[in-house]
């Protein structure tokens, strides 16, 4: 009998937690995140992050937004410019993410970057087209990659354990950190910000 209890509890126990996990699976495939919701660390504040506006303002002037309205304010003044790409990227953050169409402008204008959060732009000194005479610090951050310890993004995982010449590993860095300047800001702790402040930039220096 004591045996047919333990049975029926581990059964109970299983059932229990399978149920659990289909409702908070089905929970979780039903909820409609805003893009808000899922982006909510790259989100920008719209009553601050003066500086990265003002970036997001010349993008939207050098490019062509999906958006008309912002198409159309990307062409006149600076606070009109500025309140129209606010306008439309509030409108975006409240959207529904599964609405895809939306999706080339928010990650173009209403995101901060991993650059972004770097104070000052001149502080990023690897990436594709660095000029030469960087080749001393580049070295030295592949140096740092190989002794690195701690989490490392995919891309540089090869860097760490590749026997390839040093021009190879020059490409492969300024590549991968040209690619995480412009991917969207997970967090100060996500892997790739964290990778990126240690192997593309000369200071370790933060406006968030």
């Amino acid at each position: 009998m004591v045996q047919l209890s333990s049975f029926l509890s581990a059964f109970i126990g299983i059932t229990a937690a399978g149920v659990s996990f289909y409702f908070l699976s089905k929970y979780e495939f039903e909820t409609n995140w805003t893009y808000e919701q899922k982006y909510s660390s790259s989100v920008l504040d719209l009553n601050g992050d003066s500086n990265i506006w003002k970036l997001k303002i010349e993008e939207a002037r050098a490019s062509t937004p999906d958006d008309s309205e912002l198409r159309s304010a990307a062409k006149v003044g600076t606070q009109e410019t500025l309140a129209a790409l606010k306008k439309v990227c509030d409108k975006i953050y409240k959207t529904d993410a599964r609405h895809r169409q939306y999706l080339n402008d928010f990650k173009r204008y209403c995101t901060k970057h991993n650059e972004d959060v770097v104070y000052g732009r001149n502080l990023t000194v690897i990436r594709e087209g660095a000029p030469e005479e960087r080749n001393n610090l580049i070295d030295s951050k592949i140096e740092a990659i190989k002794k690195q310890r701690r989490s490392l993004d995919e891309g540089l995982t090869f860097i760490k354990y590749s026997q390839d010449n040093i021009e190879d590993s020059r490409s492969i860095l300024k590549s991968w950190c040209t690619r995480a300047a412009s991917s969207p800001y997970e967090g100060s702790s996500s892997t790739k910000f964290l990778n990126f402040l240690d192997y593309c930039v000369k200071e370790r220096v933060i406006t968030i």
